[in-house]
């Protein structure tokens, strides 16, 4: 179970990634960036779901009227924050886009029919946040962006591919479905 003091330092972090993800809008140039925008979506949609997460739980330990406003003043803040850029990203989704749902899905290309690929392992991810961001793009692009694999998989996969400190911060979190997008 996450103490107190790993959950403001977890949000912190997931603020952090928040104004990496405005720098990018605030920078935006169409023709270096736009490939990125499905795949910052995404990125987007996870920040949105941790962040969510964490601040519930930090909500639910607040016992003073001063602090419960000023989780809902934080709230209030990040949610603004996020709908701002999501509404940018979506503003600016590539017009050849094959499949906004699912950017990873591109249709298949004819020379490639008849190779047979080598499977891609999930890499393991630790807490260590050095390894975060190549965990966390290859989870996105192999597991979470793919609309065949039920939220239910999803969630073993990733408890699967998390160990150590990392997996301690979801293991108080029920395998199910719906509980998927708070991991």
């Amino acid at each position: 179970m996450a103490t107190e003091q790993q959950r403001w330092f977890r949000r912190d972090t997931i603020l952090t990634s928040l104004g990496r993800a405005e720098a990018f809008m605030s920078g935006y140039i169409a023709e270096r960036d736009e490939a990125q925008v499905p795949l910052r979506i995404s990125h987007v949609d996870n920040i949105w779901a941790s962040l969510e997460a964490v601040q519930a739980q930090l909500e639910d330990l607040e016992a003073s009227e001063e602090g419960r406003a000023m989780h809902a003043d934080v709230r209030a803040d990040y949610e603004t924050r996020l709908f701002s850029i999501k509404a940018s990203l979506i503003s600016k989704m590539p017009p050849t886009s094959v499949n906004a749902r699912n950017p990873y899905s591109a249709n298949t290309n004819s020379a490639l029919s008849g190779i047979k690929l080598p499977t891609i392992s999930l890499p393991e991810f630790d807490g260590d946040y050095q390894q975060w961001l190549t965990f966390h793009d290859t989870f996105v692009a192999l597991i979470h962006s793919n609309a065949d694999i039920p939220d239910i998989q999803k969630n073993h996969y990733l408890r699967a591919a998390v160990k150590g400190e990392a997996a301690q911060v979801i293991e108080s979190i029920s395998i199910s479905s719906g509980n998927y997008n708070l991991t």
